[in-house]
């Protein structure tokens, strides 16, 4: 055999690196790391736009779809929006007012202890989830 060919025959047997176990655990780590910023951020991102708008961004919704849908004029959309902003405004107040009723019942019937514990789980719920904007 030839110089060569003993060269060629030993680098073909040589086996490749194999990648170090720290490389493996490092990338890991970093898709761990990206994960745990990104997923709450992307969930904010998509269950945010399920909660409640403001009033003026509903009216504004609520407006442009008759519009499109109607094929309002500008001033019968003037009066619509008007209309509809008013109500979701009274709508509102009465929401607010119906559920610190119920609230207030609820809590007539509880005890002590038990209202200590409804207060924080209200607390709770009403982080996840909270209602239209006061």
């Amino acid at each position: 055999m030839s110089n060569q060919e003993s060269e060629l025959n030993e680098n073909l047997a040589t086996p490749l690196p194999r990648p170090k176990r720290w490389r493996w655990i490092f990338l890991c780590l970093c898709f761990f790391i990206c994960g745990l910023f990104l997923g709450p951020i992307l969930a904010k991102e998509i269950i945010g736009h399920r909660g409640h708008p403001d009033l003026e961004e509903r009216t504004k919704r609520v407006v442009e779809h008759m519009r499109s849908e109607l094929n309002l004029t500008d001033e019968q959309t003037q009066k619509v929006y008007t209309i509809s902003k008013e109500r979701f405004s009274e709508l509102e107040g009465t929401m607010r007012k119906n559920f610190d009723r119920m609230n207030s019942e609820i809590r007539s019937v509880l005890t002590a202890e038990q209202i200590v514990k409804y207060d924080e789980w209200m607390k709770n719920k009403l982080e996840r989830f909270p209602g239209p904007p006061k």
